[in-house]
């Protein structure tokens, strides 16, 4: 599930990285349009669910990836997986443990174009779950269209490197969980 945090933080970095303007724009993600999903897999059902309240401010530099910058924050109380009880054992000690550690960032520390494939970027970041901070890095199509740009991404990330280690011997998890970014961003008001 902090993996997902973990993506969810790139995928704003792959569009802040895209949309590079000539001067320094910020992009506000549209939480409403877009969407930040994770999947973990368990040995009777796979666990389905997406985080509510999040954020994210996407610093362009036209022309230069390199400098443009995106944060993410996201708000783990707001996870969801269409079971109250399961969310709330989300929330517990066990996994999120949402009481000590609220929020979980993505910081972009670079953007880099794939070769060879259009609007295709490597995103290096910091993703910080649990207070323990790791190195991600994965691949985002993002594309732009006039004012809008829109980013794509699928990762997957190991919730045990991030203090997640919750074993059930009845339904037991796999410690790989794939996130999956559908994300829209736009200019903000007055630029």
């Amino acid at each position: 599930m902090k993996r997902f945090l973990n993506l969810s933080l790139f995928f704003f970095f792959v569009l802040s990285a895209w949309c590079l303007g000539a001067r320094a724009a910020e992009l506000s993600i549209d939480t409403a349009k877009s969407k930040l999903t994770f999947t973990a897999d368990a040995f009777f059902n796979n666990v389905v669910g997406e985080f509510h309240t999040w954020q994210g401010a996407i610093n362009l530099v036209e022309g230069k990836p390199l400098e443009s910058s995106v944060i993410v924050k996201i708000d783990t109380t707001s996870i969801d997986t269409q079971s109250s009880m399961r969310d709330g054992h989300l929330r517990s000690k066990s996994f999120f443990f949402v009481q000590q550690f609220p929020e979980a960032t993505f910081v972009s520390k670079k953007l880099t174009p794939v070769e060879g494939k259009p609007d295709t970027y490597e995103v290096d970041g910091v993703l910080t779950i649990r207070g323990v901070s790791k190195d991600v890095s994965f691949p985002a199509e993002i594309k732009k269209d006039g004012d809008h740009v829109t980013a794509k991404a699928a990762l997957s990330i190991n919730r045990r490197d991030y203090g997640i280690n919750f074993r059930s011997a009845m339904n037991p998890i796999k410690p790989e969980v794939a996130v999956n970014f559908d994300i829209v961003a736009a200019a903000q008001a007055g630029q």
